[in-house]
């Protein structure tokens, strides 16, 4: 059955190369990459969207602050979600900040090391690219908080509940970086 899904793979491959001929090598070789990277499903844990629904069946809103804290420290969102309610003292969790997901996340024992910001203003592609080393990081783009991944430059957040993508196929990756802290004890994806 492996080298079954193997061959269609390789098949696939080699007629999206017959498709770039007379295209430079450069285009090649980026749709190749794109390519690959679609067919290599990223098997890490991340929380699924908010199962709970009010009393006319609308779903309650994903907060971002919540979901990141949940994706480090392998827990349901809802688990999450009340830590950050006891916390703050507020009904309902928006608007969360980096020292509050700092003291939830030590509530469920996470390290995480110092807020940083940025020397210059940069995108999240370019920073991640320049500056980010193997680590998981907690990095806030325009007042939305994402999950990024160092090794592979992945990133995750309450938009893309429940899957992992790669930054250059992400939403936020041209949003300016306001600040961010890496997580010190390294949850094992």
């Amino acid at each position: 059955m492996i080298e079954f899904k193997n061959l269609i793979t390789a098949r696939a491959a080699s007629k999206a190369l017959l498709s770039l001929a007379g295209k430079s090598i450069i285009t090649v070789l980026g749709n190749v990459s794109r390519f690959l990277r679609k067919e290599q499903k990223m098997e890490k844990p991340a929380p699924q969207k908010r199962e709970v629904f009010d009393c006319y069946g609308t779903r309650r809103r994903t907060w971002c602050g919540p979901y990141v804290v949940a994706a480090v420290a392998k827990i349901d969102y809802e688990t999450s979600y009340q830590a950050f309610r006891t916390h703050t003292g507020k009904r309902h969790v928006a608007g969360t900040s980096h020292w509050q997901c700092r003291a939830v996340l030590e509530q469920f024992g996470v390290d995480s090391g110092k807020v940083e910001r940025p020397t210059k203003r940069k995108k999240l592609y370019h920073y991640l690219r320049e500056n980010m080393d193997n680590k998981l990081y907690i990095v806030c783009v325009a007042n939305h908080w994402v999950l990024v991944d160092g090794r592979d430059n992945s990133i995750t957040d309450s938009w893309t509940a429940g899957e992992w993508k790669h930054i250059s196929e992400s939403e936020h990756k041209n949003r300016f970086v306001k600040y961010f802290f890496p997580i010190l004890s390294r949850p094992r994806f």
